[in-house]
């Protein structure tokens, strides 16, 4: 299975992941095969990319959660946030609509850490397809999977995992006050515009003063853009100290936005994603969770393309556990699979340079 941008994909691919709707409807079933029509339709719908099966690469990339799960979640936050849109003081006559919403989204923070918890060796390889409209929901539950395994890693015991996952869900909430123009013009901001995106990081953290969360699931969302080197939004002197769950929340969301097509450009790739904020750290991210996060992300997943700095091309086949950046790469002759694999574990004098989309 290859993810590659829409304008990459050819006729006649076969589709390796079924492509859901954001209102969890099923919009092209995994096996289907691809015309220029449906890549059309596709474009038009908001996608721009998607899973082929080819020759190349037909192996099954497993998410670390079941797609219903995160469907399930991805709707429950869009209701949610919907709610919180139309009711931004919370009544006594809604309240319990409020705290039900709530405790449903506690529920999947305790299922999701159940099911992860245990699993220390885990590591993230897939790379969501989203649309604009579906946008916010997805990349909510992305970051909070994603925040859940580098707080696995860093050591966090059930119930800080559980406040940490469900403050990842709700981290963006304040985006629900901010008009949709804004938030999706395809060109610059302007200052004002700038000033008014900023405004979410606030209107979120008051908001969920109202609602049953722990207060340390509540300051992600006032945190999330705030720096370890005190640069960022809001200020440190509105905010307070930088809580753990705001450094880990602000690395799992640069990433998971950086790797997502926007209106105003195209999705990094993983590898350029995690080089980003690799760059970053000390700066913009805390290293220390920067360094379990690197060894978390695949950055080449399984059934990449890829091309090495030796100039020859090849398919990822398997990964190095704690060392996604130098997996085992089947080499490609003449546009055919060889047979022939290397390890850049042990080659290292050979690197990944580039993943590509077509040979």
């Amino acid at each position: 299975m290859r993810f590659v941008p829409l304008n990459s994909a050819r006729e006649g691919s076969i589709l390796g992941k079924s492509l859901i709707d954001e209102n969890g409807n099923l919009l092209l079933k995994e096996g289907s095969t691809l015309t220029d029509r449906r890549i059309e339709h596709l474009i038009e719908k908001g996608y721009s990319s998607v899973y082929i099966n080819d020759d190349y690469s037909d192996d099954e990339i497993e998410d670390i959660i079941k797609p219903e799960i995160r469907n399930k979640i991805a709707q429950k936050i869009k209701e949610t946030f919907e709610f919180f849109s139309k009711d931004r003081k919370v009544s006594h006559k809604n309240s319990r609509i409020m705290y039900e919403s709530m405790e449903e989204l506690n529920n999947f923070a305790k299922n999701l850490v159940d099911e992860l918890f245990s699993k220390s060796d885990i590591m993230i390889s897939m790379v969501d397809i989203k649309n604009m409209d579906s946008y916010t929901y997805a990349h909510s539950v992305n970051v909070a999977v994603i925040s859940l395994v580098v707080g696995i890693a860093a050591g966090l015991g059930r119930r800080e995992l559980e406040d940490l996952t469900i403050g990842a869900m709700l981290h963006d909430v304040g985006k629900i006050f901010i008009p949709k123009s804004i938030l999706n013009k395809p060109g610059a901001l302007t200052n004002e515009e700038f000033r008014q995106i900023q405004e979410h990081t606030i209107e979120g953290y008051e908001y969920l003063k109202n609602c049953p969360i722990k207060s340390t699931s509540k300051i992600i969302a006032l945190q999330h853009h705030l720096n370890v080197d005190g640069s960022g939004y809001p200020d440190y002197e509105n905010t307070g100290l930088l809580h753990k769950f705001s450094r880990i929340v602000a690395i799992a969301d640069v990433y998971d936005a950086l790797t997502s097509d926007r209106s105003y450009r195209r999705a990094y790739s993983p590898s350029e994603a995690v080089e980003y904020i690799m760059s970053m750290a000390s700066t913009k991210f805390d290293m220390d969770y920067v360094k379990l996060f690197v060894k978390k992300i695949v950055t080449y997943p399984v059934g990449s393309l890829v091309r090495l700095s030796d100039g020859k091309a090849g398919v990822v086949r398997s990964l190095n556990e704690g060392f996604p950046m130098r997996p085992v790469v089947e080499l490609i002759e003449d546009s055919r699979l060889s047979g022939e694999h290397i390890d850049l574990m042990e080659r290292k004098n050979i690197v990944i340079q580039q993943i590509e989309y077509d040979l």
